[in-house]
């Protein structure tokens, strides 16, 4: 009888929690920054609620987000307006617009310009296709410049070197999977063939080198990258029962719950039928740990600013559960719809 009370009360805690960070992405992200119009999606929002930074990868994250769970034509056809007006010039627009001596500032990684492609794709059939493949040409001119000379993808198109530092977002490696099969999946026409030849390449280079990727989170990008190409190939993700979470570093016994990797785990679980249900709903419960009470998802529980993308991540992961478990998910855990 306890366990059956234990059990109905985490399924309501998942469809609160899901609800309530549905809401918050509807509003929070979009609201007008100080001298910003608006359109800009923010990737993290202060304790007063102002928002941090703004950036293109997480404005399409929240178009493919809202084209699956709130759409909303007004509100998308603002965020590509702004994504076109960032795109519009002579260089790449900043990566993290209003954040003070950002390294992420000094070039422009084909990761985050695959995201926003996908997300204008996404938001096409309600913002119209004129207005969407308008600004996915202007991205598409950048990353043809990042068709390495051997013709794979290269992972930045570095504008200033001085203090650029060498890390796994900065490398080549596995986590690029995820960047080509997002590009391969672009309507037809979007992006140019010489660069869809170099996903393609990209894939073959890592798809069986994912072990090589020793941060979680970037691992966890080459496994949603090769869900997208091989649907039916179940992930491999070393869970510790005892932890009770995905640490950052792969191997590492200690630390803290990162909630994207925790979401990001859950999401990858939730596309295999077979996967171990209780291993699931342990990662939910992490989840759940970051959400606050209206809807913001911190990064670190005990983190007191509210993360966009960690948001996006968890809203999936927790209606993919929801769904699993038989209680109303909004959509079928589908690889095509990883965010």
């Amino acid at each position: 009888m306890t366990m059956k009370r234990h059990d109905r009360a985490c399924r309501f805690d998942l469809l609160k929690a899901r609800d309530r960070i549905g809401g918050w992405l509807c509003e929070a992200p979009l609201r007008r920054a100080p001298n910003l119009e608006l359109g800009g999606v923010a990737g993290r929002l202060l304790v007063s609620g102002e928002a941090e930074f703004h950036y293109g990868e997480i404005a399409g994250y929240w178009l493919s987000w809202a084209a699956l769970y709130a759409p909303n034509s007004n509100l998308m056809t603002a965020v590509v307006k702004w994504l076109d007006r960032q795109w519009s010039g002579p260089y790449p627009a900043a990566t993290r617009i209003g954040a003070r001596a950002d390294w992420r500032n000094q070039g422009a990684p084909s990761f985050d310009l695959a995201m926003i492609v996908r997300g204008l794709a996404d938001a096409a059939p309600l913002v119209g296709e004129a207005a969407c493949s308008k600004a996915a040409a202007r991205i598409a001119g950048w990353l043809d410049r990042m068709v390495g000379t051997d013709g794979r993808l290269d992972p930045w198109l570095v504008l200033d070197s001085v203090g650029f530092p060498d890390r796994w977002s900065t490398r080549r490696g596995p986590y690029q999977i995820k960047t080509s099969a997002t590009l391969l999946g672009a309507p037809t026409g979007w992006v140019p063939n010489r660069i869809l030849r170099a996903a393609e390449e990209t894939i073959d280079d890592w798809s069986t080198r994912g072990d090589e990727q020793l941060d979680w989170h970037a691992r966890l990008y080459a496994m949603e990258g090769l869900a997208r190409v091989f649907p039916e190939q179940r992930a491999k993700i070393g869970f510790d029962h005892a932890a009770g979470f995905l640490p950052e570093q792969v191997g590492s016994s200690w630390g803290r719950p990162r909630a994207d990797i925790q979401a990001q785990a859950l999401r990858l679980l939730c596309l295999d039928p077979l996967a171990s249900d209780t291993i699931r709903l342990q990662l939910a419960e992490v989840v759940l740990a970051h959400v606050s009470v209206q809807g913001a998802v911190r990064f670190w529980p005990d983190d007191g600013t509210a993360n966009v993308w960690c948001a996006i991540f968890a809203h999936q992961a927790l209606d993919w559960c929801i769904y699993r478990q038989g209680i109303g998910g909004i959509r079928k855990p589908d690889s095509r719809e990883l965010i």
